[in-house]
């Protein structure tokens, strides 16, 4: 019986997210301040899922997608594009799938973009 393995995130493209920005410290203070918000953030999506509020799961959805690409976190921007457009089509299992795959990976997200 083989164990499964955690998910392994990309590095984050901080050369081009930093060129995007073009200010290491306000690079350093948007990615700390989304590092601190993330799992409420995640957290706030599962509740809207929860009560089928679709909507809001979506404009949430897209404003993780939004911030992810800003910190260079590209293959993580695109797991909450299809978050995004799961709730937008109100697809309950594959948003769920969606949303597991970014709390999975939300410990080392945190922690690379608490090395910034």
């Amino acid at each position: 019986m083989t164990t499964a393995q955690p998910l392994k995130i990309a590095p984050l493209n901080t050369k081009e997210a930093f060129e995007r920005i073009g200010d290491l410290p306000l690079f350093q203070e948007i990615s700390h301040t989304f590092a601190q918000s993330l799992v409420g953030n995640l957290t706030s999506i599962k509740n809207a899922m929860k009560a089928q509020q679709w909507h809001d799961a979506m404009r949430m959805a897209h404003s993780l997608k939004g911030t992810l690409a800003i910190v260079g976190a590209e293959d993580l921007r695109e797991i909450a594009t299809l978050l995004e457009y799961s709730c937008r089509d109100e697809k309950a299992e594959e948003a769920e799938k969606n949303l597991a795959i970014l709390k999975q990976t939300k410990e080392q997200l945190i922690e690379a973009l608490n090395k910034i």
